[in-house]
């Protein structure tokens, strides 16, 4: 018992005589505050004298050249002219048109989904309540991969883009059927993600 009494006082001893030895060193650090008195405070104002500006002359303006104004006679002859434009003839088409007489032989020609992975719906779109619409056009290549994804509209902007085109890429189709500008929408909303 003897012996818990010394090592507790011996530790108070210790603990206060290190709390005073770093009290000191701080008082002694410290510098003293000097608070000015309002004598002391004393604001010193000086007047300059600024050079006189000198302002530059300004140059008059030249005047614009007047046009002559065109005789009335010629303007009325402009408008009594009746503008005819033939009519537009179109002899070839701006488009390639698929009919069955430029030799398809398959009228199913648009190949056949093996797999389709729908996107991820973004979590920070998720979280934040955001639903939105993408339209994406794609080519198939011949060998069923998707290739060439376009996205035509996007509402929002740069939400769901991303996600898009990477479960695209995942896409695969009957092989052997290529096909382009093929479209596909995608309706994004809390319940899940929907294609048509």
């Amino acid at each position: 018992m003897h012996q818990t009494r010394c090592v507790t006082w011996s530790l108070i001893l210790s603990a206060g005589l290190h709390a005073f030895v770093i009290l000191a060193l701080l008082y002694i650090k410290s510098p003293t505050m000097h608070i000015p008195s309002a004598v002391e405070q004393q604001h010193m104002i000086v007047m300059l004298n600024a050079p006189k500006l000198q302002q530059e002359p300004m140059k008059e303006a030249k005047p614009a050249p007047k046009r002559k104004p065109k005789p009335k006679s010629e303007l009325r002859q402009k408008e009594r002219r009746p503008q005819k434009r033939p009519p537009k003839i179109y002899t070839k088409a701006q488009y390639p048109i698929t009919t069955a007489s430029n030799g398809l032989k398959n009228v199913n020609h648009i190949p056949r989904a093996i797999l389709r992975i729908n996107p991820i719906y973004p979590l920070q779109a998720r979280a934040l309540g955001i639903q939105g619409n993408v339209s994406v056009i794609y080519d198939v290549n011949i060998h069923g991969r998707v290739r060439n994804v376009r996205i035509v509209f996007s509402q929002p902007r740069n939400m769901f883009e991303r996600d898009i085109r990477l479960a695209m890429h995942r896409w695969t189709y009957e092989t052997g059927k290529p096909a382009n500008n093929m479209i596909v929408k995608f309706q994004f909303d809390l319940k899940g993600v929907r294609y048509r």
